[in-house]
């Protein structure tokens, strides 16, 4: 039973490091994406919020670059996790604990990827970040029991 604790304890380390690392790599991605379409804006970093993405002059952008400065975030990381999730899991064949590392990567790429078509539609973000964590928790109970 104490085997069981300890690697519970070790996913919510795992999870709770990655999720606090995910968020700035998503913001950056923002603005990587935003200064390749000649777009300017900033990245702030608060202690309440992860971080938001913000433009310097919002009514210079249009509307295609702003959906795609969007949506780039969370699917660019969503197919980076998606990666370490497909080989994380095929690990799992071999060695099972592996497995948990793998439930991890595949809860942050789909709240990631959920979360890119919100961002891509600025006003729905905020309750789309509470939706998209609810997603990947059910999805992940579905998967991984």
């Amino acid at each position: 039973m104490r085997n069981v604790y300890l690697r519970l304890a070790s996913v919510l380390v795992q999870l709770f490091l990655l999720m606090f690392l995910v968020p700035g790599v998503h913001e950056q991605i923002h603005m990587v994406v935003a200064d390749w379409l000649g777009v300017k804006g900033y990245v702030l970093f608060s202690g309440i919020e992860w971080g938001f993405f913000a433009y310097q002059d919002y009514a210079s952008v249009l509307l295609w670059q702003d959906l795609l400065i969007g949506f780039s975030a969370g699917f660019f990381v969503a197919v980076v996790f998606g990666i370490l999730w497909g080989i994380q899991h095929w690990q799992a064949r071999k060695n099972l604990s592996e497995l948990d590392t793998a439930m991890i990567f595949a809860s942050i790429t789909i709240w990631q990827l959920s979360y890119a078509f919100a961002d891509a539609l600025d006003r729905w973000a905020d309750p789309a970040q509470l939706i998209a964590v609810i997603l990947s928790s059910v999805a992940i109970v579905v998967l991984y029991g």
